[in-house]
């Protein structure tokens, strides 16, 4: 008989592989958008109140990049298992119920965001060559986001039920 602790489905180690590449990748998505939107904030402040001349283009171009960096960062919560939990329930109920609340939500994730993927191709394949407002970008790279973001959260949470353990997750935060 196995221990709960060699888990051995299989793809479990192609599936992990994939999670940490995407998590990696995510990261510095993250990171990246980060520092871009201070870098595209800063200098509107410094072009409007210095300059007094401020660039059209910043405002969206931030507005994109966080549209993006929610997205790609809710992606990646998803992966690492670190989305807020309220215990108050599974805490009186013990530890096999708060396992089976952990893959519930899990599953509600996978099921809610397979279910937005389509809601989010028709909204790329529809509005996504539409101009902004500015001219400057195509309205599918702001509706690319939910998309792909939409997507990774479903391909983690899947990862996520079959081969990791979210009830075991190191991070875990309660409220």
């Amino acid at each position: 008989m196995r221990s709960d602790n060699s888990r051995t489905l299989p793809g479990h180690r192609a599936g992990r592989l994939v999670a940490d590449v995407l998590e990696r990748i995510e990261e510095l998505a993250s990171g990246v958008l980060i520092v871009g939107i201070f870098g595209l904030v800063f200098g509107q402040v410094i072009f409007r109140y210095v300059l007094d001349s401020p660039p059209f283009w910043i405002e969206e171009v931030a507005r994109t990049g966080m549209v993006w960096l929610t997205f790609i960062a809710a992606a990646m919560v998803t992966s690492k298992v670190l989305h807020l939990v309220m215990t108050m329930i599974t805490d009186r109920l013990g530890q096999r119920a708060s396992i089976v609340f952990t893959y519930f939500g899990e599953l509600t994730i996978l099921v809610t965001s397979v279910a937005l993927v389509p809601a989010a191709w028709h909204l790329v394949s529809t509005l996504g060559g539409v101009s902004s407002s500015t001219g400057l970008l195509p309205r599918s790279a702001l509706f690319l986001a939910p998309l792909i973001g939409f997507g990774l959260m479903a391909l983690h949470s899947f990862i996520n039920i079959l081969w990791k353990k979210p009830h075991e997750a190191p991070g875990e935060v309660a409220l």
